[in-house]
This record gives C-alpha cells, structure tokens and sequence, in this order.
C-alpha cells in the first residue's frame, strides 16, 4: 500500500507542473519540454531503481529525460520551419529528433542506457530497435491510435487524405465538415493519438499551420508513452502476464495516455478562462504561429 501512495504522489508531480507551466514564447517550449523530460525521466529511475540509493536514480534519470527533452525541443522546433516554408521535409527531420529525444526519456525512465532502446511511430505503429545486449527490430500496432482513429472517423465521418499522408508518415484526415465540441465550441484541427484531422473550410491559417499545431499535440502524448514505465503488468499476480505478453507482441500498449489525457483535462479546466493558458495548447501555439 506504501509504494502505491508513492507511486500516486510521484505521478502527481509531473501532472501538478505541467497544468500551471504558462508558454508565451520560446524560452517557455524550451523549459517546458526539458524539465518535463527530467521529471518524467526522474521518476521512473526511481521506481525502476534496483541497488543504489532514490536521490542518485533520481538525478541520472533526470538528467537524460532533460536531454532527451532537448531534442524533442529541437524537433519541435522543426515544426516550426514548416508552418514557415511549407517544406515537408521539415517533418521527417523533425519525427527523426523528436523520437530520438522521447527514447532517450522513456530508457531514463526505464533505468536503462540513454541509447539502450530507440523507437519511430509511422502511420499507426511503432518500429523498436532495441541495442542494448541484443540487436532487435519490433514493429507493433499502436492500440490506442487504432481504436481512436477507428472511433473520430465514425464520429466525424471525414475521409483520409493520402497524399498528405505520405508526406507525413501519419494519417491524416481532412473534409469540409466542422468539428464540434460543442455548439459553442469549433475545431479546425485535432491531433489525437498518431493521427491528424484537419477541416478544409475558410481560415485565416494555413493547412501547414494547423498541421504544426496538431503535430505539437501527437508530440506532447508520445511524450507520455515514457511513463510505460512506471506501471509493471507483467510482475503482476493477477494471472494476466500471459494474456498481457502475447498482447503487447503485436500491440503497443500506452498507458501514458491515460496521464496525458488526464494532465490535458486538469489544465484545461484550470484555465477556461484563457484557452491558450492550458500548457499544452500554449506550446502548440507558439510552435505553429511564431512565424505567422
């Protein structure tokens, strides 16, 4: 029960910071992403850690989540050069930082090497190349972008756009219909998942500024597939290690999707007042129209 209320704290100091961090430039991005890197890192060496003493794991977590955080900055920043240019190959050079620098947090989180395990999503999966004692290549299904994919396109009823897509390596969907909230409340973009919905009615936004908008978004959930590693399934004794192995052998599981969601609602209803004081629209706002 005592590691349980641990685990619950340690949790809730990422998601208490991440809500109140206010982004108004590019300084703002820059720490955002490091300490969040180092924090996410930090508490999943702890949790992680085997012989050595909470403050030592701590620090060499947090110091690699910091600079995996760094690169995620970097690719981000990638971002925005294409809302600037409108060159795709902005994209994939930012993918290539960006999922460099998640890795790198996820194996601080992990307590492992910095370059132990390195992942890149593509379309709806995720490719693993796993270096450390043995050279493994692991293409796996993203689960939760399958099932919510599957579930906007049904809502929305928009249709995929190929050629976008190829350019992106992420699908993207995009249609003349307006996506609602609300009756109060429009979208003109959501990023969800690894998957992009764009609407083509009048903006004074261009597409790829509404693209760099949404791929910020699909960056900042990556970002919490590192707290994969706070939770272990397989240790469990509930006699669902079995079921769970032969799952996550064709399935990518994120449970940080949970956390993201859950850090996205909180800062969203403690700034409702200000829709870009929610952190993480804040990030994708600067991100995307810096340039404009």
């Amino acid at each position: 029960m005592k590691k349980l209320i641990l685990l619950c704290l340690i949790i809730l100091l990422p998601v208490t910071g991440q809500t109140q961090f206010k982004i108004e430039n590019n300084k703002d991005v820059f720490l955002f992403n490091v300490i969040s890197g180092g924090i996410i890192g930090g508490i999943g060496s702890i949790i992680n850690k085997k012989n050595e003493k909470t403050y030592k794991a701590f620090f060499k977590g947090f110091y690699k989540g910091a600079l995996g955080g760094t690169l995620v900055f970097g690719g981000k920043q990638m971002l925005s050069n294409f809302s600037r240019t409108h060159n795709y190959s902005n994209i994939w050079a930012s993918k290539v930082l960006t999922y460099s620098g998640i890795s790198m947090i996820e194996n601080a989180a992990a307590n492992k090497k910095l370059l132990s395990n390195l992942h890149f999503n593509l379309f709806l999966f995720r490719i693993n190349y796993r270096a450390d004692n043995q050279f493994v290549f692991r293409p796996r299904a993203l689960l939760y972008s399958i099932l919510n994919t599957g579930y906007t396109i049904i809502k929305y009823d928009m249709h995929i756009n190929p050629k976008i897509s190829l350019w992106t390596g992420i699908p993207v969907f995009s249609d003349n219909k307006i996506l609602s909230k609300n009756s109060h409340f429009k979208f003109i973009g959501i990023g969800m998942g690894n998957s992009i919905w764009v609407t083509n009615f009048q903006t004074s936004l261009s597409f790829e500024t509404i693209m760099s908008h949404e791929l910020t978004h699909i960056y900042q959930f990556n970002m919490f597939s590192s707290t994969n590693n706070y939770f272990s399934i397989t240790n469990t004794k509930f006699g669902i290690s079995k079921f769970y192995k032969k799952l996550t052998k064709y399935f990518y599981l994120n449970f940080g999707a949970i956390l993201y969601n859950g850090c996205y609602y909180l800062a969203s209803e403690l700034n409702k007042d200000y829709y870009f004081g929610n952190p993480f629209e804040g990030e994708a706002a600067v991100i995307s129209l810096q340039n404009e």
